[in-house]
């Protein structure tokens, strides 16, 4: 990605380790981070598709008041797409929509004690997770030769929470684990950011994960890279 301005994932990632985190969401800030997801993902080895962060997903900056929702991608329908690209958006995948474990206070409030670029790492893992979501999605977009609605629904039924609960689990620990590692391959672990995607793993097989063999079969139905 920024295949025009490669300097753009140079500089970001160069003050990964020194930034601050986003206290009050902006649109530029927002950005800001995202470009940096972008660049730890491309650093660690994740193939990327060419553009920009804009071509791949919109990123929606959280409200002011609390929503009580964590970050979530919601990939866009043919019709939402449709309305997004007549208001001036990008044709793209959908929308990460910034929720509460992506606020500094929420952080905090789970993980007391951390330092302002600290809990601005807890920020970036969050936004990655979601990015490899979008990826994810993609592939099975170019499965369905751009029908958005027929991707949805492939994914719905194979990876569903409600159709297919152990999937949804598995693949919340595949997604969470390559989230682990960008942050590893870019040198950013911590204790407490370990302990999170521990925490996290740990849920989510508590939850009855499907087995890896018959989540690999599900996987090549729909089309996944493997990530990174």
């Amino acid at each position: 990605m920024y295949e025009l301005d490669s300097q753009k994932l140079t500089v970001a990632r160069s003050t990964t380790t020194t930034d601050p985190a986003v206290q009050i969401w902006t649109p530029a800030n927002k950005d800001g981070l995202a470009i940096q997801a972008i660049a730890l993902m491309d650093r660690a080895g994740v193939p990327l598709p060419p553009g920009t962060i804009d071509d791949l997903v919109s990123v929606r900056v959280p409200a002011l008041q609390s929503s009580g929702v964590d970050t979530e991608f919601h990939p866009w329908s043919n019709h939402e797409l449709q309305v997004a690209v007549a208001r001036g958006a990008k044709h793209n995948l959908g929308e990460v929509r910034l929720g509460e474990n992506a606020q500094a206070s929420r952080i905090l409030q789970d993980w007391s004690g951390m330092n302002d670029n600290q809990v601005r790492l807890f920020q970036l893992r969050v936004l990655i997770h979601e990015l490899f979501h979008v990826l994810d999605f993609g592939d099975v977009v170019r499965l369905t030769a751009g029908d958005h609605d027929h991707a949805i629904v492939m994914q719905s039924r194979e990876l569903g929470f409600s159709s297919n609960r152990a999937a949804y689990s598995r693949n919340e620990i595949d997604t969470d684990l390559r989230t682990g590692l960008v942050l590893e391959r870019n040198g950013l672990m911590f204790a407490e950011l370990r302990r999170s995607l521990d925490e996290y793993r740990l849920y989510w097989q508590a939850q009855g994960p499907m087995a890896a063999q018959a989540f690999a079969s599900a996987l090549a139905r729909l089309n996944r890279t493997s990530y990174p």
